[in-house]
C-alpha cells in the first residue's frame, strides 16, 4: 500500500473499470479526500453495513439495503432483474469450506455514521446466507470522508 507506483497502477485500473478519479460510474461524486484505514469488524457490526444506494442491491434487499434481508430473499429464491442467485450460494459454500477472500471495502462519513460497502457486496451477502460461518472479526478497509453525504450511492 505504500509503493507509489503500485498505488498509481491500482488507481489507473479502478479508473478504467469503475470510474475512479474520473467522476463517472461507481465513483461519480465520490469524495476526492478520503482517509483509508484497516479496521476489524465484529460479526454484529457487519449486520449494520448497508449496500450502496443502487437499484439492484435495493431490490435484492427489499429496499432496506441490508445484506441480511437480501440473503433471506436469496434463500427464498427471489431473483432480481433476472439475475441468477447461484453466485451468492457458491461464495457462501466457499466460505463454509474455509476459503479466504480479499478484504471488504467500506466507506462512512465518520465513526458515528452509517457504513456502506463499496466493494464486496456479494461476499458480504454470502456471509449472511450461512451466518454461523461469519468469523468473529473480519479485517476490512474503511474510508472516511464527511463528504460521503454528497455521493449519490451513499
Amino acid at each position: 500500500m505504500n509503493d507509489q507506483t503500485e498505488n498509481q497502477l491500482r488507481r489507473d485500473i479502478l479508473g478504467k473499470t469503475r470510474g475512479f478519479g474520473c467522476n463517472t460510474d461507481l465513483f461519480e461524486n465520490f469524495p476526492t479526500e478520503v482517509k483509508w484505514y484497516k479496521a476489524g469488524f465484529q460479526k454484529e457490526d457487519l449486520s449494520e453495513v448497508m449496500y450502496i444506494n443502487y437499484s439492484y442491491w435495493n431490490e435484492l434487499s427489499s429496499r432496506i439495503r441490508l445484506p441480511i434481508h437480501a440473503s433471506k430473499n436469496i434463500m427464498n429464491q427471489i431473483e432480481v432483474y433476472g439475475v441468477n442467485n447461484q453466485g451468492f450460494l457458491d461464495i457462501s459454500l466457499a466460505i463454509k469450506n474455509g476459503r479466504v477472500f480479499p478484504r471488504l471495502i467500506f466507506v462512512s462519513m465518520n465513526e458515528n455514521s452509517r457504513v456502506v460497502v463499496l466493494e464486496g457486496h456479494a461476499r458480504l451477502t454470502a456471509y449472511f446466507i450461512n451466518s454461523e460461518y461469519i468469523p468473529g472479526e473480519i479485517e476490512v478497509f474503511i474510508g472516511f470522508s464527511e463528504k460521503f453525504n454528497e455521493w449519490d450511492l451513499y
